[in-house]
């Protein structure tokens, strides 16, 4: 498992970076990783490529970018990559090592008592420590419940849009509650290829492109590539027109799409309105947050190129900007960098 732990000289997203800023490095903190990674049987062997990945790996070959396997918490006794590309819907050979199978399904076992559609108002405190929470049950009927569990402690994991809105309504945490909040925005650039690139197979973020992770002072993007059916690539696509909606789907089979992802410097804030729900604000006005995006859709659309794409289309709100074979490639980048 030593070579699965994150790299402690930042790796993607910085996690030995943060951990060491946080004082959790160190031979005991990489003994629990180690721990978690085996738990969530943590593995590159179910990391198989279809086209997106085959097309990012070609791009980044051609560039002399690096092109990464990404670790996953897949069973490879049940592993499927026929079915894999639809795990965002639900994993129905049961592969998927996420929390329910695995941390989850041992609490059960060691005899913990789970109680659902249980919304946790507040967590209670005595003499400054945690002693339970205070939470309202909802019945099938639409009848409700107090809940008042008592416990020597108190772990908040909600999340993080309910995990703050949590602590603010217990009135604990400190002034920082709810600020920093991370997003990591990104997007997507789609291209279109001569044959088919089988989108449908294979999992989703089955590897990666770092040669951007760190842009300045630890801050910068990776490039992914996605797992994703006609249902799911209709859903996002910026709309134009019918015709164009039409065209689009008709060569969805020969479509290979690229996903980027911005470690964010900037931040938002959680707070809660006057019923204690959850209250999100971001604003992506950071300039090295928009330098970084704006870098990483060009760096996406080089790869796109490099790797051979007939058609490259970058959308936006206010429709597509397309490039295809032939056509002046810096021109159509310097139209891309004016996206907003």
């Amino acid at each position: 498992m030593d070579d699965l732990l994150p790299d402690p000289t930042g790796g993607p997203g910085g996690v030995g970076r943060r951990a060491r800023s946080g004082g959790v490095d160190g031979p005991d903190f990489d003994g629990h990783l180690r721990a978690v990674l085996e738990r969530i049987k943590a593995n590159e062997e179910c990391s198989d490529l279809n086209g997106p990945h085959l097309r990012l790996r070609e791009g980044c070959a051609e560039l002399g970018w690096p092109f990464k396997t990404i670790v996953r918490n897949t069973d490879p006794q049940t592993y499927d990559p026929e079915s894999a590309a639809y795990v965002h819907f639900g994993d129905r050979t049961g592969s998927r090592q996420g929390v329910q199978r695995t941390y989850l399904q041992d609490a059960a076992d060691a005899g913990a008592v789970f109680v659902v559609n249980c919304r946790a108002e507040r967590v209670t405190v005595e003499d400054g420590r945690a002693t339970g929470v205070e939470a309202t049950w909802s019945g099938p009927n639409g009848g409700t419940a107090r809940v008042l569990v008592k416990a020597p402690q108190v772990v908040v994991a909600c999340g993080a849009l309910e995990s703050p809105a949590l602590l603010l309504r217990s009135g604990i945490g400190g002034p920082e509650v709810g600020k920093h909040l991370k997003l990591h925005p990104g997007g997507a650039i789609n291209a279109l290829y001569a044959d088919e690139q089988q989108a449908w197979w294979g999992p989703p973020q089955a590897a990666y492109c770092d040669e951007f992770a760190d842009t300045g002072d630890g801050y910068g993007f990776l490039i992914e590539a996605p797992a994703y059916g006609a249902a799911l690539g209709a859903a996002i696509a910026p709309w134009d027109s019918g015709a164009a909606h039409k065209e689009q789907m008709a060569t969805a089979g020969r479509s290979a799409g690229l996903v980027y992802f911005v470690r964010d410097r900037g931040g938002g804030q959680v707070t809660i309105d006057e019923l204690g729900n959850s209250v999100q604000s971001y604003a992506l006005d950071d300039p090295v947050d928009e330098a970084n995006l704006h870098a990483a859709r060009a760096a996406c659309v080089r790869i796109q190129h490099a790797a051979g794409a007939e058609e490259i289309t970058v959308g936006h709100r206010g429709g597509y900007l397309r490039w295809k074979r032939g056509e002046d490639l810096d021109a159509y980048l310097d139209s891309v960098r004016g996206v907003p």
